[in-house]
């Protein structure tokens, strides 16, 4: 029969790539805010109960000095709606450090996301005290703090945002406000203690170490051994769990929620299938909460190690005929499934990516967010089908085009998550980059790369020089070279497929495909053509690896 051709699928038709002070008091910014104190540990008390209209914490938080200086201050911030009852201020050996005064001295600005204005401002407190505190001395900070009432919501907020309200209520996000903000880090180990009425449930990073009922309350203790953000969400949830031979699921959803047995099955594929890939990880239990609006149209998550919390448009485009059909319009064609296998996978890799090991330096959003996407498509490769690969990365570039990525302010190494441009740059150029990878240097040496590059770096500092070293080991080109021309450089390619002309043969079809490249130099480049001779054979992939301007002709 004769061949029908599809896109090409690794960099599509009109793809346009582009990489283009001290003083706090005076509104600080997420840049300068200053880093003299790390976080070391947080042992963290809630009670939350939205019913009686009560959200207070006690929190003990071991922190270091790490300035070159000695300190007579502690600088920190806090969600604007927080109440500070107390803070004391503890050496290692119990001894409390007077307090001379403390003040708000200016506002911390930071992005939010869905919400109605562009920034949050959050106060920064300066504590003054009667001693200095000598470089590298450990210090507990213990703070007591409560909601102000006036901030209970009827329904629940955007995710992101810190919700207290008798439908949900929770506090996921990086930055929502809830932890004591002492300069850049946020991420430590933690045991977070939730009491609240018996009919919720919570939901939480780490290891539920306890739960047990106190007359009309249940007390959760939950803890995580190795650094992460103490996040969670108190709900009347519908839990649902599954356990397979290794692994165990738990999804917390809204009463209207459904999850589907299918849903459940190829999550535990997609567990089994980077287990498989990438290495043990160590964990064994995964949780599901949903925050955020009922009915969001919002597709988000956040992931926080064996607790991931995303919106509710996650599993409604899965069995919602109007919203999967306009989700279909918006992506190009991905089905609701596809979507709901695309949220999925892009957060349970961030187990191996983000948790598995600890990223630091350059190009740390490539392989966060970048690679979590890259992986997804491959997932769905070798899961659905290959054509739902393509069409994810098809989805991928037509993102990246509608939200400017090529008009980002920074190239891929140094990209940070600020306006949309940026986001686009990161999360769909950036899978893109780890595609040209893989198919330049092929299927063996790519996983075997990653693969050692896990096994080396499981709980420990990675950098991009360790992922090099992992790729170059088995690649016979120069990885870093290859990388650098998409990482590095302002980059605006337009490749097109021009005619495509298919001759019968005494045994067959001979086809030829030209294709034109049009950039302000030539670059190492690699793509593919898929075809299928009917709509029910499986897609057949020709590689192309493209160095020159211009037009090419392959056969």
């Amino acid at each position: 029969m004769k061949p029908v051709y599809f896109l090409s699928f690794l960099l599509p038709v009109a793809l346009f790539i582009g990489c283009t002070s001290k003083n706090i008091t005076d509104h600080p910014t997420e840049s300068s805010f200053a880093f003299e104190f790390k976080v070391e540990n947080y042992n963290q008390y809630y009670e939350v109960d939205p019913e009686g209209r009560l959200f207070k914490s006690s929190q003990e938080i071991s922190i270091t000095n790490v300035s070159d200086k000695h300190l007579g201050r502690i600088n920190f911030s806090l969600h604007p709606k927080l109440i500070i009852d107390h803070i004391t201020i503890r050496n290692l050996d119990g001894k409390e450090t007077s307090i001379k005064q403390w003040d708000k001295i200016g506002v911390r600005k930071t992005s939010r996301i869905w919400a109605d204005t562009s920034l949050n401002e959050f106060p920064v407190y300066q504590i003054q005290t009667s001693e200095s505190f000598a470089p590298h001395q450990q210090l507990v900070f213990e703070i007591d703090y409560h909601l102000d009432v006036d901030f209970i919501r009827d329904y629940p907020e955007e995710m992101y945002e810190l919700t207290f309200s008798p439908k949900a209520s929770y506090a996921v996000g990086p930055f929502t406000g809830h932890n004591p903000y002492f300069g850049r880090n946020l991420i430590a180990p933690f045991t977070i203690t939730i009491k609240h009425p018996k009919e919720l449930y919570t939901c939480a990073p780490g290891n539920l170490i306890t739960s047990k009922q106190e007359n009309q309350f249940v007390i959760d203790i939950y803890e995580c051994k190795y650094p992460n953000i103490p996040t969670f969400s108190c709900v009347k949830y519908k839990r649902i769990s599954r356990q397979s031979d290794i692994f165990r699921l738990e999804y917390y959803l809204y009463p209207d929620q459904q999850v589907t047995e299918g849903m459940i099955d190829t999550t535990f594929r997609v567990i089994d299938l980077y287990s498989k890939t990438f290495g043990d990880n160590g964990t064994r239990e995964y949780r599901f909460g949903t925050v955020g609006k009922a009915k969001s149209w919002n597709l988000g998550g956040e992931n926080k190690g064996n607790a991931i919390f995303l919106t509710d448009f996650a599993t409604r485009v899965y069995t919602n005929w109007l919203l999967n059909w306009s989700a279909s319009l918006f992506t190009g064609g991905l089905s609701g499934k596809d979507i709901n296998f695309l949220f999925f996978s892009h957060e349970l890799y961030h187990n191996w990516n983000l948790f598995y090991v600890n990223w630091s330096g350059k190009l740390y959003e490539w392989f966060g967010e970048g690679g979590a996407n890259f992986i997804t498509a491959w997932a769905a490769e070798r899961v659905i089908g290959i054509e739902v690969g393509a069409q994810i990365r098809k989805a991928f570039i037509k993102s990246f085009i509608e939200n400017k990525g090529y008009e980002a302010s920074q190239p891929l190494e140094s990209v940070r998550k600020t306006v949309n441009a940026e986001r686009a740059l990161m999360y769909k150029y950036g899978a893109i980059v780890w595609e040209q990878l893989r198919r330049r240097i092929g299927d063996e040496a790519f996983f075997a790369g990653l693969r050692k590059f896990y096994r080396q770096k499981g709980f420990k500092q990675a950098t991009y020089e360790d992922l090099l070293a992992s790729f170059q080991a088995r690649a016979d080109i120069d990885v870093e070279k290859f990388l650098s021309q998409w990482t590095t450089e302002n980059v605006k390619i337009k490749l097109n497929i021009g005619d495509v002309s298919i001759q019968k043969m005494k045994t067959g079809f001979r086809t030829t495909v030209e294709i034109e490249v049009d950039s302000e130099k030539d670059y190492d480049i690699v793509t593919a053509i898929g075809y299928k001779t009917s709509k029910k054979e499986n897609l057949t992939i020709l590689p192309i690896n493209i160095t020159q301007n211009g037009k090419s002709v392959h056969i």
